[in-house]
């Protein structure tokens, strides 16, 4: 997740630069084998509304340096941006955010200095009252995104002091329309594109930049109808 209300990180260009280099694949396979796939957007790919129209950030090293350059970040001397905080507090994490240091510092001359924290509410008291730059996470998506999607990207939810709100401070009003016609939308067919459209905008826009997305596993009984893998992503 990237803070927005601060610099560098309210600058798009500077979000889309460091997904640029992000090996998702790499990370997914080093991490978890085949039993994870590279993540590649707010919704996973189990639910029915998922949508791949959306831009993946393949890699590209030269084109993230442009677009460091255009906002302004040139490098010193040292061949040194900036320095970023990165806080995670799960054992996982410790192998993301080591790959995370080494990859932002060869290709792209970002720093970034890890904050670790051995408590869970340490953590989530420094992400939810925004005193972060980027922050590592995962967010369970429910089985419908009203439940577990809308929380973290509406702009009403922007709520420092509690966890697992918009915590990013993400703020766009098509996002927020999408979402709400989504939510009271009846016929699925048109559902559906309204969060494709969605999910195109805040693939966009990047408040977070997902990384992994894992199964998870739900026991049902087979005379049940409309149960669906609700997965979590990271």
């Amino acid at each position: 997740a990237f803070n927005l209300r601060k610099p560098p990180l309210n600058d798009k260009r500077v979000r889309h630069a460091i997904a640029y280099v992000i090996d998702r694949d790499f990370l997914v396979k080093e991490l978890f084998g085949d039993k994870a796939k590279a993540a590649t957007g707010p919704i996973s790919p189990d639910s029915p509304f998922y949508s791949d129209k959306v831009n993946k950030y393949p890699l590209n090293t030269d084109l993230a340096n442009k677009l460091m350059d255009e906002a302004g970040y040139p490098r010193d001397d040292k061949g040194v941006r900036f320095t970023l905080t990165l806080a995670h507090q799960t054992a996982i994490n410790i192998t993301i955010s080591e790959y995370l240091q080494s990859v932002l510092s060869r290709k792209l001359g970002v720093k970034l200095r890890v904050l670790h924290f051995d408590k869970f509410s340490d953590w989530a008291k420094v992400v939810a009252d925004g005193d972060f730059e980027m922050a590592t996470d995962e967010v369970f998506n429910h089985g419908d995104p009203v439940i577990g999607v809308h929380r973290t990207y509406l702009s009403r939810n922007i709520r420092p002091g509690v966890i697992w709100s918009n915590t990013q401070g993400y703020s766009n009003p098509i996002a927020d329309e999408l979402m709400d016609k989504a939510a009271v939308e009846k016929d699925p067919v048109r559902r559906k594109a309204l969060y494709a459209e969605f999910q195109k905008q805040v693939v966009e826009d990047l408040p977070i930049y997902w990384l992994y997305q894992i199964p998870h596993q739900t026991v049902y009984n087979r005379r049940l109808m409309g149960i669906h893998n609700a997965s979590v992503w990271g």
